[in-house]
């Protein structure tokens, strides 16, 4: 296959053997209690472009509370230790290293076009070769660093497993209650002291005081977002929108949708080992906090592509956007936000408030400017306000269009349920503070869940536009306004 094509079946096995660790764990950690897991193995390898991967592996196993005892088939050594038990690489490493070494002499001479691809590749197969070269490191790092140890270059494998047993039948597990009860979603450090020799702790540094909402448990690649917001002065490697939008009405809670929206060009694009594809993995993660800063809600999305050499100039120039409905109560909030490159190791931080206030009568929503309309090809899901009659709205959070676009707003109203009077619409349209188009429009009944979805087309002249438009039923009405401009040719 030659030297990239060996580095690329590497990493594939590499990766297929973690990806395999953490189902195993994932279905462990929602049991009850300490786990135990006794993993025969004849050895790990961490890609070299992959390593955040492999942290977060060991990261999920730790929040899970798993432990893992690791046994290195290949080391144990049923004629007694000798140097071949210890030292011997594997025959990935060797074989890499083997060709790392004849690329190197190569360069001695002027090298064939039909080398020189290889020959570029030089640093890239040394440093897998090192890392592969001893598969017993990744199976001891992932043992002691979840709890457990590493059984290797032995004979006598009966002892070690017998202190395995001792470990797992005297483990005993402490909690306590936090001083502070706030879920504030700070980092609370943890610290435990023995109070006699003969003891062994395992413990966390310590926590993010997160309450498992609708999104469930922390996830690792939450974490990065986490770490960003407890940060002082928080972090800011890139710029990013953040926007929430009002929508309905419900039994007491009215419906937000947090939006995010940057620029792909943002993310950090890694070319994958072996192949001509690039990987791009960004995490999102907003916390809602109310006014005694309590989260009561968490928005979160983990975004992993891999992007074709080809693709990679196109999908750069496009906006990577995301949203997701919360329902809250009346009050006060502060939605804090995080972005993280996770392969750049880079991150951005941003805040924004609702102030949610009851309002009787008709009702509309928030105005939100579209970027395109897709087919759903599905029943719309409820709990999106984006999604109505076999569409979704993909939204600009952005206010600024380029010249010539032609800019489409997005709305939903909700007519008074007990208002016998039909509901309509009064429009207007500005242009730098002048009037420019102004109607009134007659709305369609209201669907099964009392909301009529429209579209209108604004103003795309040049310049500063404002739109403002009221819903009127009865002697009762509701207004909204917006604002977006136009670049000049």
């Amino acid at each position: 296959m030659g030297t990239r094509g060996e580095m690329g079946f590497s990493v594939n096995a590499a990766l297929r053997e973690i990806d395999a660790l953490r189902g195993l764990i994932r279905q462990l950690s929602p049991l009850p209690f300490q786990k135990t897991v006794l993993l025969m193995s004849p050895g790990l390898m961490r890609p070299p472009d992959q390593l955040e991967f492999w942290d977060s592996t060991i990261k999920l196993a730790n929040q899970g509370n798993v432990t893992f005892y690791a046994v290195d088939l290949n080391r144990l050594c049923p004629g007694g230790i000798d140097d071949y038990c210890r030292t011997t690489p594997s025959k990935t490493s060797a074989g890499l290293l083997g060709m790392a070494a004849a690329l190197s002499k190569q360069q001695e001479t002027p090298a064939p076009a039909s080398n020189a691809m290889e020959m570029a590749h030089q640093d890239d197969i040394v440093k897998l070769a090192v890392l592969s070269g001893n598969q017993q490191e990744a199976l001891s790092e992932l043992a002691e660093r979840t709890g457990g140890f590493l059984i290797a270059n032995t004979n006598n494998a009966e002892e070690p497993l017998a202190r395995v047993m001792d470990e797992v039948n005297t483990h005993y597990e402490i909690a306590y209650a936090p001083a502070s009860t706030s879920d504030d979603g700070h980092f609370r450090k943890i610290e435990v002291k023995l109070a006699r020799a003969g003891l062994t702790v395992q413990t966390r540094d310590g926590y993010f005081a997160v309450p498992e909402t609708g999104e469930g448990p922390v996830t690792p690649e939450e974490m990065g977002g986490l770490r960003a917001l407890d940060r002082e002065p928080r972090p800011h490697d890139f710029d990013f929108l953040l926007r929430t939008y009002r929508y309905r009405d419900l039994g007491g809670a009215t419906q937000y949708a947090i939006a995010f929206e940057m620029p792909i060009s943002n993310i950090t694009a890694i070319p994958e080992a072996g192949a001509k594809n690039h990987l791009l993995h960004t995490s999102l993660l907003a916390l809602v906090r109310d006014a005694q800063g309590r989260i009561v809600d968490r928005v979160s999305k983990d975004v992993q592509s891999e992007v074709s050499g080809e693709s990679l100039a196109a999908v750069r120039v496009e906006i990577m956007t995301y949203t997701k409905a919360v329902n809250l109560p009346p009050g006060h909030y502060t939605v804090d936000a995080a972005i993280v490159d996770q392969l750049g190791n880079r991150a951005s931080t941003g805040v924004t408030q609702i102030d949610n206030r009851a309002q009787p009568g008709p009702a509309m929503s928030d105005l939100t400017l579209v970027r395109r309309l897709e087919n759903l090809g599905r029943a719309p899901d409820a709990a999106d306000p984006f999604e109505f009659a076999g569409k979704r709205v993909l939204p600009f959070v952005t206010t600024d269009l380029y010249a010539g676009g032609v800019p489409f707003l997005y709305f939903v109203v909700y007519p008074e349920k007990d208002n016998p009077a039909k509901a309509e619409l009064r429009t207007q349209f500005l242009n730098d503070g002048r009037v420019v188009i102004a109607r009134k429009i007659t709305l369609p009944p209201p669907d099964s869940s009392g909301s009529i979805p429209e579209v209108l087309t604004g103003d795309s002249s040049p310049g500063s536009h404002e739109v403002k438009i009221t819903v009127v039923q009865g002697n009762q009405s509701a207004e909204r306004s917006f604002h977006y401009t136009i670049a000049a040719k």
